[in-house]
């Protein structure tokens, strides 16, 4: 005698269940799209080259050191690198941001905590309340300015055509701010974090 197959009862809750969880589904695919349509520097690491101008009109672009726009600190006898990101930064958890600031620099830090005295390193400007420590200095001109918190820049020596969160968050160094078919130097977190932390407009 063979044994019948039990089967799962199918209830009105169940399908209630079922529909519900396939609306989440559409509501979650289509706020990933809005997303990805505001803020692509989630997504993306910059933007393509169409979006580059043909004119060259700054004065400077491209990447410059970052010794003429970040603080540095001048290591001392008995500094190590916790003590500095203590004393410095006022919070020892900002120690990986440290070291990645000064990796293009010092890269066996992240290895060897080894400092010599006389050693100048980087400090995130004061107003960077934290970071991924990917600072970078860039000079370009704004390209649009025209949506919410998502600027586009030129700087053909740099990163080309690509996007920047400029927000609350962002320092702008004059006034008035800076606008479209402005040049700038921009202190910018390449990982994305804060985005372009100020804008500094160029001398012409």
């Amino acid at each position: 005698m063979v044994a019948s197959k039990s089967s799962i009862p199918v209830t009105p809750l169940s399908k209630t269940i079922v529909i519900a969880l396939f609306l989440v589904l559409i509501i979650f695919v289509f706020l990933l799209g809005v997303s990805y349509q505001k803020y692509p520097q989630l997504f993306k690491k910059q933007l393509k080259q169409p979006f580059v101008s043909q004119k060259r009109v700054c004065s400077i672009y491209g990447f410059l050191p970052k010794k003429q726009y970040l603080p540095a600190y001048t290591v001392k006898q008995g500094d190590n690198l916790l003590s500095i990101v203590r004393t410095q930064l006022r919070d020892q958890n900002r120690l990986q941001e440290f070291i990645t600031l000064n990796n293009d620099i010092f890269p066996n830090l992240k290895n060897d905590p080894f400092l010599e005295v006389g050693w100048e390193v980087f400090l995130p400007p004061d107003y960077v309340k934290r970071s991924s420590g990917q600072i970078h200095v860039i000079a370009g001109q704004v390209i649009d300015d025209t949506k919410e918190r998502w600027w586009v820049m030129d700087s053909p020596d740099a990163e080309g055509g690509f996007g920047v969160i400029v927000d609350k968050n962002t320092k702008f160094a004059n006034e008035p701010k800076p606008k479209k078919r402005d040049c700038v130097v921009m202190i910018y977190d390449r990982n994305g974090i804060n985005g372009a932390t100020a804008l500094f407009l160029q001398k012409q």
